[in-house]
């Protein structure tokens, strides 16, 4: 069952932070794992496959609601 009101496992979500490279980076992926504990990372798969570990971000927006399993 989902929870329309949080970020959850399979949803898919953009995400924007500032880089070095960048002024403003945003890109969108699928939520793998959301932290449970201090020092955990969020677990994204992006749409080319890359998986990223995310501590630190600026926002994230939730774009539709993963498929109930």
């Amino acid at each position: 069952m989902t929870n329309k009101d949080k970020i959850e496992v399979g949803d898919i979500v953009t995400v924007g932070f500032s880089t070095e490279w960048s002024e403003w980076a945003i890109f969108e992926a699928e939520v793998l794992y959301s932290p449970s504990a201090t020092g955990d990372s969020w677990r994204l798969r992006d749409c080319n496959g890359r998986l990223w570990y995310v501590q630190r971000f600026e926002t994230m927006v939730l774009v539709s609601k993963g498929e109930d399993t």
